[in-house]
């Protein structure tokens, strides 16, 4: 029953796919997401056709625009500038800000708002452009995204539009803004704006798009809704991204029903500069961390006592360590002491170093990627939910799976060339250290729950062992750490998470 109403929701998607794309119209790579409303507001201050006097164009401050542009709890700020500026208009419950020409040619007015937010976020507004022209040249009403235009109309109908937008992390200058330049003085265009909002730093489980706490066939109808109708208000747009390329549109439905088909996520590839690399999904599980019965002597105090681990989300990891190539893509230099072939692991990197990286990489690609937690590298190399119960990542044989003292003739090695471990996962063993998330600390007893360890620390933690380590510093639960400014070392390299 559930395999045939999932594939009944598939056709359901074909029939209506036309449909949902008319809805959804991308400007360039922008990924920019526009649709009509049904309701008609009618300004009482000012009708349409009605010429709005100098007199009434007294710019409102940022208090009072504030007020009128968030949604309740938002805490965005505005700056209203331009020969005719931006005021706060009043109609029965509703309130927001409005400019427009004075009747005179070669008015403008922008509205600016600075925002900074921490991961891929989702900006929303309300708005409505009324022009008598016919081009943008003039009468435009336009609305930009860090100087590049996201849409911009001569002429528009008195109807109220929302407007919504992808923010990689990151600073970002919002910015609208009404241009008049023409000598006929055309009377009424105006340009008005409304609640303002900005999703981010939004937790959970991608696929669960009607945020019940699971990921079922409700979905799939939650999704299918949004895209026919375009109302958001009880879904979350980052979880219902499920290819993760900012768009919300029919790729994402049947991503998520061969989701619930399959039980599991699909690897995500990307392309930066030419150079590609490969996300593999994790499923979330509960695991045995640190110093367990296989590892044996082995062990060191750093790794006990061994305890429980849960990880409630499903996330992705790299395949590989983190390439020369791609760190050359992203920053322009390479740092390695070990070139001559980019697909070696980059190295001689420091903690912090991996943070610029990281923010520059997601400010090119609009993702959200990250060094792993130490909980979530450990629980990846040891194969997750379908681990073997190996020493080393992927084989009890080190051999097969490492670069490592013995084998490697002192030098690192291009990524990919030894066996893989339970999760297609290269080199977790071996290669190149790994710098993890966490601030180092002890461990304990404690059974742990999604744990990003301590708030504060003076090292960082990371894993893997190196091209250098013998044999017993490349297992799975081996852990040391280091100053997140240390770069000194040829053994430090990092694999990305997101």
């Amino acid at each position: 029953m559930k395999k045939s109403l999932l594939i009944f929701l598939i056709m359901l998607v074909t029939a209506f796919a036309a449909s949902a794309d008319a809805a959804i119209k991308n400007a360039d790579n922008h990924q920019v997401i526009l649709k009509a409303q049904d309701k008609v507001l009618k300004v009482k201050n000012w009708q349409v056709g009605q010429r709005i006097p100098s007199r009434s164009m007294k710019a409102a401050n940022r208090d009072a625009l504030s007020d009128a542009l968030n949604v309740a709890g938002g805490n965005i700020s505005f700056v209203s500038t331009g020969e005719y500026p931006w005021v706060v208009v009043t109609d029965g419950d509703l309130t927001y800000a409005k400019s427009g020409n004075a009747g005179v040619a070669s008015s403008t007015s922008t509205l600016t708002a600075i925002v900074t937010v921490n991961r891929t976020s989702y900006l929303s507004f309300k708005f409505m452009a009324w022009g008598e022209g016919t081009s943008p040249v003039w009468d435009a009403c336009e609305f930009a995204i860090d100087g590049e235009v996201q849409f911009s109309y001569g002429a528009r109908k008195n109807n109220w539009e929302t407007h919504e937008a992808t923010l990689a992390p990151g600073t970002h200058t919002l910015r609208w803004s009404y241009i008049k330049d023409d000598t006929l003085h055309p009377e009424g265009d105006f340009f008005a704006v409304d609640q303002v909002t900005i999703t981010k730093d939004v937790e959970g489980t991608r696929g669960d798009v009607n945020n019940d706490g699971k990921v079922s066939i409700s979905d799939v109808t939650a999704l299918i809704d949004y895209l026919l109708d375009g109302n958001a208000d009880n879904i979350n747009l980052l979880n219902a991204d499920m290819s993760m390329d900012g768009i919300v549109s029919v790729v994402d439905v049947t991503s998520l029903i061969d989701y619930l088909l399959s039980g599991t996520l699909s690897s995500e590839t990307y392309t930066v500069g030419g150079t590609s690399f490969t996300m593999v999904p994790v499923q979330n599980g509960t695991f045995r961390m640190g110093a367990t019965e296989e590892q044996g002597d082995d062990a060191t105090e750093r790794e006990k006592p061994s305890h429980q681990v849960t990880l409630t989300k499903p996330y992705y990891i790299c395949a590989t360590e983190v390439t020369q190539a791609l760190w050359l893509a992203v920053m322009g230099t390479n740092p390695s002491g070990f070139t001559g072939d980019l697909n070696r692991p980059v190295e001689q990197v420091s903690w912090n170093d991996c943070q610029t990286f990281i923010t520059k990489l997601n400010q090119m690609t609009g993702q959200t990627f990250r060094l792993p937690t130490e909980a979530e590298w450990e629980f990846a190399a040891r194969g997750g939910t379908n681990s073997k119960g190996y020493k080393y990542a992927g084989s009890n044989n080190i051999d097969d799976v490492a670069w490592y003292q013995s084998n490697a003739d002192g030098m690192t090695h291009p990524v990919g060339q030894k066996q893989p471990n339970e999760l297609g996962l290269y080199d977790m063993s071996g290669n190149v250290l790994e710098w993890c998330q966490d601030w180092y600390s002890a461990y304990t007893t404690d059974a742990l729950v999604d744990p990003t360890g301590p708030e504060t620390g003076s090292n960082r933690v990371y894993h893997s062992g190196c091209f250098d380590y013998p044999a017993h510093g490349c297992r799975v639960s081996f852990r040391y750490y280091s100053s997140p400014t240390y770069a000194g070392s040829n053994r430090l390299g990092l694999r990305l998470a997101m």
